[in-house]
């Protein structure tokens, strides 16, 4: 018997195997590629048919799947084998039905890993509540995670806000928002660019303010404030709507962490939304001292203003009871009345470029409105809050019935006189004795 030797066009083993064989072989290797079963305009058009009886939710991705689970009514419906094959199903057109009714928000980005200089980025946002003043505006620094608070009356008096805040970032030493204008003008939206640069050069300060973030509502993009910006040499970019990540910082800062402080101060002290103003000015002190995630556990303050005092001593709960010092002139006018008048703590004269307590005294004839007033002789009891319906006197901040609910009642409501426990779940009932 004779055998035939087959000797091999390249073995990569052959000492003797030429570097062109070997280089031919790998080349050979790498373009081999398995053969894709090829999807027929029928067979196409079976699937779109079955795509459409499922109701757009048989796809290219579990079409192999299905038929795999029922492969008796696949060969009844004659869908193609080359299904079963995912780069076959590639092959497929999109249904527009489907990405029509499937449309949603795409995913944010990840985070920026910029870095730019303090008071360079500063991102802003308008939040809208039912009572006058009816808008608040919030600014936050990109770099720090300071922020600044205004209240506006209308939305019109936006760019003089951010006139005012353009200043105040630039002169103050602190990270809060003044309650008074420094530059007014008549000009139009009562902003002015050049008054603006002139007072920052009569106090040798710089305008570091260089980009600002908005959400691009009617209010912020206005020509006269684009221009106003563009003179102070202020970049504004606006996020496009429908895509609130764009403007992340302002939105989650004003509208949720901000917005969550003033319910935790309302809802405990029991003031009215006539007070929110001030409520929302002091949690926005408040946040500059807060530790932040983002700046590695430390605050806003300790970065943007490290050798400023602390504020801690102003910062009292809010709305609990305060006896102020009376006047000189009103004391010796009245040696025989009380020295003191009573009121409640609602924040800091800090807006109002004064170190002390703001409180808001009671109308001494018992008609009309009260008094806000700057007060540095008070005296505080942190516990009793005077605007609570029931239980003014808090004894663990922990476990308070909302201030509006009276502790009575809600014993009352849940166990009646006999011991019956009754809950009520839409239109049953069921009763349960205690």
């Amino acid at each position: 018997m004779h055998f035939k030797q087959v000797i091999p066009i390249c073995n990569p083993a052959d000492p003797l195997t030429t570097i062109d064989q070997l280089a031919s072989l790998k080349q050979a290797r790498s373009t081999r590629r398995l053969t894709v079963p090829s999807l027929t305009e029928g067979g196409a058009a079976r699937f779109k048919f079955l795509h459409t009886c499922f109701g757009g939710a048989i796809t290219e991705n579990n079409v192999g799947d299905f038929m795999s689970e029922y492969p008796e009514f696949a060969e009844s419906a004659r869908l193609p084998k080359a299904l079963l094959h995912p780069s076959a199903t590639r092959q497929l057109v999109p249904c527009h039905c489907c990405t029509r009714t499937h449309m949603r928000k795409e995913n944010s980005p990840p985070p920026s890993t910029k870095q730019p200089a303090p008071l360079e980025e500063v991102h802003l946002d308008l939040f809208t509540y039912p009572d006058d003043p009816r808008y608040d505006a919030f600014f936050i620094d990109r770099c720090t995670r300071a922020c600044w608070h205004y209240v506006l009356s209308q939305k019109s008096d936006l760019p003089a806000i951010v006139q005012q805040f353009v200043v105040d970032v630039n002169t103050l030493n602190h990270p809060v928002g003044s309650i008074y204008y420094s530059i007014e003008t008549n000009k139009k939206y009562g902003i002015d660019a050049k008054a603006v640069n002139d007072y920052l050069a009569e106090r040798k300060r710089p305008q570091r303010l260089r980009i600002l973030y908005t959400d691009g509502a009617g209010e912020s993009a206005s020509d006269g404030f684009e221009e106003f910006l563009a003179d102070l040499s202020i970049q504004h970019h606006m996020s496009i709507p429908e895509s609130q990540h764009q403007n992340g910082l302002a939105e989650h800062g004003g509208g949720w962490r901000l917005v969550n402080m003033v319910r935790h101060d309302l809802d405990l002290s029991g003031l009215g939304p006539s007070f929110r103003r001030f409520c929302s000015s002091l949690n926005a002190q408040r946040m500059n001292y807060l530790p932040h995630s983002a700046l590695q556990g430390r605050t806003p303050a300790s970065i943007l203003y490290p050798d400023r005092s602390l504020p801690f001593k102003y910062f009292l709960p809010f709305g609990c009871k305060a006896t102020v010092l009376k006047g000189a002139a009103v004391r010796k006018a009245n040696k025989l009345d009380p020295r003191g008048r009573d009121g409640v703590y609602i924040g800091t004269a800090s807006p109002y470029g004064m170190q002390g307590f703001l409180v808001y005294l009671y109308p001494e004839s018992g008609k009309g409105y009260g008094t806000v007033v700057v007060a540095t002789h008070a005296k505080f009891d942190l516990n009793f809050f005077p605007a609570r319906r029931n239980n003014k006197r808090v004894a663990d901040f922990f476990a308070t019935l909302p201030a509006r609910t009276e502790e009575r009642h809600v014993i009352e409501d849940l166990c009646d006189e006999d011991g019956i426990l009754e809950l009520e779940i839409g239109r049953a009932s069921c009763r349960e004795r205690v």
